[in-house]
């Protein structure tokens, strides 16, 4: 004998499996509908860092780099019209970070100008490209530290000695220091200086061109004795004027004399001091001596001669 469902549990029945098909072409429908753009997951696309490269030819600047957009474009190729004459492309790239070198932008190429070389700017690094000079490098790399702390500084700028810098114009004090750093030697009981001092003396004539003019400086030239030592110390000190002369440091930038011998531990020594003002001015040239009192104080770094 067939069991008998009763009418209300059937109708239950059918009424729970007409509600799940419901639930169930619900969720298909759900699946297959395409997903809206702001449903979807945003992952940020990482930007690029702004860059620019600069080359020193001559006269002219010229540069290449790339932006975020227009106004930062306006101010760089502003700042770098201001260091002389400058031409090149900068490209507007909106996936660009912003150029955290900016600001000081102008001071670093006027440098560069200077210098000579190639600058590759890009976020907090900076490489230096270029044979350039010792003191040139060294220059350059006392701008860029003080102009960006903290940033790498790559390249040419490796392995650099400070010490070589130029003095920055109006430093007196650097100027002295760097002349008196150089070493200006001579053959035995001459005047006739050895070739690395001429190339010593023409770094000095362009370390007073860049110092400006801060100061008429005096260039002291030690005997080691009366008499003879004397005639050899005019020698001396006329061929270092000479060779300064030859590259336009006249006598009135730099006056030359042969100083009495003092006892002070100064023989055979050259040193460059400041000058006294002309009026005021009681020394002879590098054809007589200046009297020095004992004791009388002089650069920190004086140089000897051979």
């Amino acid at each position: 004998m067939t069991p008998t469902i009763p009418y209300a549990t059937a109708c239950r029945g059918r009424t729970a499996l007409v509600a799940a098909l419901a639930g169930l072409m619900a969720v298909i429908a759900g699946c297959s509908r395409p997903q809206q753009a702001s449903e979807l997951p945003h992952t940020p696309i990482p930007k690029a860092e702004a860059s620019l490269t600069l080359v020193a030819e001559g006269s002219t600047l010229r540069y290449l780099g790339v932006v975020a957009d227009a106004a930062t474009r306006r101010r760089l190729t502003d700042a770098l019209d201001g260091t002389g004459p400058a031409q090149g492309t900068i490209d507007v790239d909106p996936a660009t970070l912003p150029p955290p070198w900016a600001a000081e932008l102008g001071p670093l190429a006027g440098a560069l100008r200077r210098s000579g070389g190639q600058l590759q700017l890009q976020g907090k690094r900076i490489e230096l490209i270029g044979e350039l000079s010792q003191e040139h490098r060294a220059t350059l790399l006392r701008q860029a530290q003080r102009l960006y702390p903290g940033y790498a500084l790559a390249g040419q700028f490796m392995g650099v000695d400070l010490r070589q810098a130029l003095p920055e114009r109006g430093d007196r004090d650097g100027l002295l220091a760097f002349l008196n750093a150089i070493p200006i030697r001579f053959h035995d009981n001459s005047g006739l200086l050895v070739p690395a001092s001429i190339e010593g003396l023409a770094r000095g004539a362009r370390a007073i061109r860049a110092a400006g003019p801060v100061a008429r400086l005096r260039l002291r030239v030690y005997p080691e004795r009366d008499g003879e030592g004397a005639a050899i110390a005019r020698q001396r000190a006329e061929a270092i004027a000479t060779q300064l002369a030859l590259r336009g440091i006249g006598a009135d930038q730099v006056e030359a004399v042969v100083a009495e011998p003092n006892g002070g531990g100064k023989a055979d020594i050259v040193e460059f001091t400041i000058a006294p003002p002309l009026d005021a001015a009681t020394d002879q040239p590098a054809t007589g001596t200046e009297p020095v009192a004992e004791g009388e104080a002089g650069p920190a770094a004086p140089t000897p001669v051979d």
